[in-house]
């Protein structure tokens, strides 16, 4: 019964741009939810602050995939060069929104972020999994076999925590570069070791504390609830459907 619910709600286009506004709307407020953090640790420009809000207030005026996809792209333009800004030139990080850098990395930060949203990917699969949502179905992202477009769909509120944890990695000089190997075609890999400590910092963070409805859960929790929250909507056992709350505080 669920997985019929999700596919209609994917074939019905106004149920599913709600749904993929939700997503994307929470993607945005933590997005600026983490450059309000970094600039209590950073000297961030006015400007690229006031260039992030125009993006994220831009998404309640748009009407259909389309515009929602738009916004998001240039709020993640604005984000990741106001997130380039604050590495070190030492680390070589000059881009996010190049798919060459995301999936071939030849720079340490690229490196930890596709390592640190394989293990986000990672618990959005369990929680989908123990709902009994169908992966393949997203609402955001297009179907396209054999990947699977709901898992995506869920990563985007949750990826700040990737974020702030590889931030943190770099402030702290966690990884030195014998922690890192090249692979034969130039493509910059973590060693084992390395991949322990990544993790250890991951887990740390996804299981710190947030209030919620009175309540402190962990934010692996937060994402299972979530989960949960979006199989009710599509049974139609909850009319509203929020990703944003909480916010990290």
């Amino acid at each position: 019964d669920l997985k019929r619910a999700q596919l209609e709600a994917y074939q019905d286009a106004q149920r599913r741009v709600y749904i993929a506004k939700k997503i994307v709307e929470a993607k945005l407020e933590r997005t600026r939810s983490l450059v309000e953090w970094l600039s209590l640790r950073y000297d961030i420009e006015d400007k690229d602050k006031r260039q992030l809000d125009t993006e994220v207030n831009r998404l309640g005026e748009v009407r259909d995939l389309k515009g929602i996809l738009y916004v998001e792209g240039r709020t993640a333009d604005v984000y990741w060069r106001t997130f380039q800004k604050l590495i070190p030139k030492k680390y070589g990080f000059l881009s996010r929104m190049h798919q060459s850098h995301q999936m071939n990395s030849t720079d340490p930060v690229n490196t930890l972020l596709n390592y640190g949203y394989a293990f986000l990917e990672s618990r959005c699969r369990a929680a989908i999994n123990a709902v009994g949502l169908e992966p393949s179905i997203g609402f955001l992202h297009e179907i396209a076999q054999p990947k699977y477009p709901l898992v995506y769909d869920l990563q985007e509120p949750f990826r700040w925590m990737v974020d702030a944890t590889v931030m943190i990695c770099v402030e702290n000089k966690t990884f030195r570069k014998n922690d890192f190997f090249l692979t034969d075609n130039y493509v910059l890999r973590l060693k084992p070791s390395a991949i322990k400590k990544l993790l250890g910092q991951l887990r740390q963070r996804f299981n710190s504390r947030v209030r919620h409805m009175g309540k402190n859960y962990s934010w692996d929790t937060i994402l299972q609830q979530k989960t949960r929250e979006l199989a009710r909507h599509l049974l139609r056992r909850n009319k509203e459907l929020d990703f944003t709350e909480p916010l990290p505080q």
